[in-house]
């Protein structure tokens, strides 16, 4: 037993590895901010965005502007160029489309959709936007058709008495009972 233990020993001895050598190679490390460079990036290229931002910051809103964000120019604040709407952020027009397909992902139903997006983001006609995302989507509309019943079809009016009767049975009556009940389509007699 001890002879074997040697071996073994002897053997691993010769075969250490050095751990070290044997991590991964690691290639450039991605920043903790990197989602917020590239929402700082993508605000730089939409120019509503960046007006907006300015005007907030200097507080030069004017009467006949015509900036998208102006009508709610009084519940906006800027972080840098990122503006928020209250804890929300308020996505520039590039990454508008991201957001949907983002809320897209394993919400079928529109109004979830919409709450989700209304947590964490926001932009002028948002639900207007999800609503429409979702009437173009091929996935959703599937999912969300209702298999609607076929209509029902008329009988025609009988030429006669008895070809076309209507059954059913009706009941419990207070005794306990029910009751079968013919009809005449033709000549509306009843049978009970």
């Amino acid at each position: 037993m001890v002879h074997r233990h040697l071996k073994l020993t002897e053997y691993s001895i010769k075969n250490i590895a050095d751990l070290l050598s044997r991590l991964p190679q690691l290639g450039h490390e991605r920043s903790l901010d990197q989602d917020n460079d590239i929402h700082y990036t993508n605000s730089k290229l939409d120019f509503d965005i960046v007006d907006a931002a300015k005007k907030i910051d200097q507080n030069s809103w004017e009467i006949k502007d015509k900036n998208i964000y102006f009508p709610f120019r009084l519940e906006l604040t800027t972080l840098g160029l990122i503006i928020l709407r209250g804890n929300r952020i308020v996505m520039p027009q590039t990454l508008q489309k991201r957001a949907l397909e983002l809320a897209h992902e394993d919400q079928p139903d529109e109004t979830t959709r919409k709450r989700r997006l209304r947590a964490k983001v926001w932009w002028p006609l948002v639900d207007r936007e999800t609503e429409r995302f979702v009437k173009l989507c091929r996935d959703c509309l599937m999912v969300t058709q209702l298999n609607k019943p076929p209509p029902m079809i008329r009988h025609k009016f009988p030429e006669g008495s008895w070809p076309c009767l209507a059954l059913d049975l009706m009941g419990l009556l207070p005794n306990q009972d029910k009751v079968f009940v013919i009809i005449d389509y033709y000549s509306r007699y009843q049978e009970i």
